[in-house]
């Protein structure tokens, strides 16, 4: 269930499981007037993306730039000076084709122009720190594909804004049937994106809480 009250700017679903245009129109009807609404289709039987951005903000101009079929989609804000490069992601669950996507996913990032700042957000389906971010945890262990999105992260200059305000906690926003958790859903920002407007908390939101 949908609260309109909630005073939401930016919302990202991922798992939409929109797979042509005719899945997601009863969708748009109900929320096309508070938002405006970008679909990246899915693909296979999991995937499907969509983002509703609030039609209240103060925005010049909203262009989408690209997308990975139903595993990722973004979109430039304009916003007075400055252009905002929104990027959702849900990365595959399956780790053989983890590094591709990140490495795709980098390639379009970087073939992408005119902008200030980049908002990642999205499932990653993998973790940094396998010891703070997985229970049970996980020492010594390499997750797949991090190494990919390492690459990304460091030469876009990203942070995650919870990490950075609570470098030791440990919250999950997965869990599986076999009684273990991760941290799978995170935000990154650009690192001068978080120091100009001094981020001091960032709410974890998960179905398992």
């Amino acid at each position: 269930v949908f609260d309109f009250t909630k005073n939401i700017d930016l919302l990202f679903i991922q798992e939409t499981h929109f797979h042509k245009i005719s899945d997601f129109l009863f969708f748009n009807q109900i929320f096309h007037e508070k938002f405006h609404v970008f679909h990246s289709l899915a693909l296979s039987r999991n995937t499907g993306i969509t983002f509703l951005l609030n039609r209240n903000l103060s925005i010049k101009k909203i262009v989408q730039t690209f997308e990975i079929g139903g595993r990722c989609l973004a979109f430039k804000i304009y916003i007075d000076n400055f252009v905002l490069l929104v990027v959702g992601i849900y990365a595959p669950a399956q780790a053989k084709f983890r590094p591709h996507f990140f490495d795709q996913l980098y390639d379009k990032i970087n073939d992408t122009i005119e902008f200030s700042d980049v908002i990642l957000v999205g499932d990653f389906n993998c973790v940094e720190n396998p010891t703070l971010d997985r229970f049970p945890k996980r020492k010594n262990f390499s997750e797949p594909g991090i190494l990919a999105f390492s690459r990304l992260k460091n030469d876009l200059n990203l942070e995650d804004p919870y990490r950075h305000s609570n470098p030791e906690s440990e919250i999950f926003t997965f869990a599986s049937y076999r009684n273990s958790f991760s941290r799978m859903d995170r935000l990154y920002l650009s690192a001068d994106f978080l120091a100009k407007y001094h981020l001091k908390h960032v709410k974890v939101l998960s179905d398992i809480q």
